[in-house]
């Protein structure tokens, strides 16, 4: 199964057009399941007033003082666990991510290239407020010593942590196969007693999230593709 998580606070002008990018790609996801981290707007009436045919659903972090994006991503992965324990790939893209027409066929080409664990990062463009569109900041020269685009098969080549921390980080859109989620999560549970993917010394704050992720993937020898 293919599945797609979207965390979202006080985002529902976004979620219609989040849905109808998922309505036309090249492959359709099996599940898009919204988590709605205490929305004080209108997010749950908009969803539940959207007609489609794609498989949707919502659930609600309502614990917290600031959106967070770990432990949001964090609980929509227990949900997918618990009632589609057979999925092959958990996709994630933000709240305002519009994906383009191949995001879920480009990052199932990804992670279908080895049987290890790996997580695929999506590139993005960035519409300004004037409505102008800015070319993903990880394409700049200034990236260039730290890896490179020379392989075919778009796997990244990474010539230091730091490097791929940073582009990690940069993502808006990812994915796991089903390997990397439970890498994650096994390696956590030993360090912490805690079954979370992304850092949860992050929660309630912007970015550093995913921190743990690409220090379990580097360490132990995975691949991170682009």
């Amino acid at each position: 199964m293919k599945i797609v998580i979207v965390p979202s606070h006080n985002q529902s002008k976004h979620i219609q057009p989040i849905i109808s990018g998922y309505e036309n790609q090249t492959i359709i996801p099996d599940l898009l399941l919204f988590v709605f981290d205490r929305c004080s707007d209108d997010s749950i009436s908009k969803f539940n007033s959207i007609k489609t045919n794609l498989n949707i659903k919502f659930i609600e972090k309502t614990t917290g003082n600031n959106f967070s994006a770990g432990m949001t991503r964090d609980l929509g992965i227990d949900f997918v666990q618990e009632n589609y324990s057979n999925y092959e790939m958990i996709i994630f893209t933000d709240g305002d991510c519009i994906p383009s027409e191949r995001l879920v066929e480009i990052h199932l080409e990804n992670i279908r290239q080895t049987k290890k664990c790996v997580v695929s990062c999506g590139a993005r463009n960035k519409q300004n407020e004037s409505g102008e569109f800015e070319q993903d900041e990880r394409l700049d020269k200034k990236w260039i010593n730290g890896f490179s685009f020379g392989e075919k098969n778009s796997r990244l080549i990474v010539n230091n942590f730091l490097t791929l921390n940073n582009i990690f980080t940069y993502s808006c859109n990812f994915a796991f196969n089903k390997n990397a989620i439970e890498l994650c999560q096994n390696i956590n549970m030993k360090l912490s007693g805690c079954k979370r993917v992304f850092n949860k010394e992050f929660d309630g704050s912007w970015g550093g999230e995913d921190s743990f992720i690409s220090h379990c993937m580097y360490r132990t020898g995975n691949y991170i593709l682009m």
